[in-house]
């Protein structure tokens, strides 16, 4: 969930850090709402709201999703290296719960 603009700077007054999810999480009753698909309109807004976020020192890192538990191989290839392609100065992490990575984003 990306919140709005005056949710950041009031986190980045204080110094509150964020542990800030993409919008993707477990889908729930068997549907894939939460699922990342791997096409121009999700890396997009991928893109836009990493770009307008990034500037923010409240955000400590990014978290691919939130309370996935399937295969993470679309976090693996399309958006970890999505996210590192526009912010490779935060940690990733690919969703929570999570083991984290076995070898990293390249």
């Amino acid at each position: 969930i990306f919140l709005p603009p005056a949710f950041y700077d009031t986190c980045d007054e204080p110094g509150i850090l964020l542990f800030h999810d993409m919008m993707y999480g477990q889908p729930w009753f068997g549907g894939t709402g939460g699922t990342p698909r791997n096409n121009p309109m999700q890396a997009a807004e991928l893109r836009h709201n990493i770009r307008n976020l990034a500037h923010h020192p409240s955000i400590a890192l990014w978290n691919g999703g939130n309370e996935w538990q399937g295969s993470l191989a679309l976090w693996e290839n399309f958006v970890m290296p999505t996210v590192l392609d526009e912010d490779a100065t935060r940690p990733i992490w690919p969703t929570s719960p999570s083991r984290g990575w076995a070898s990293g984003v390249d």
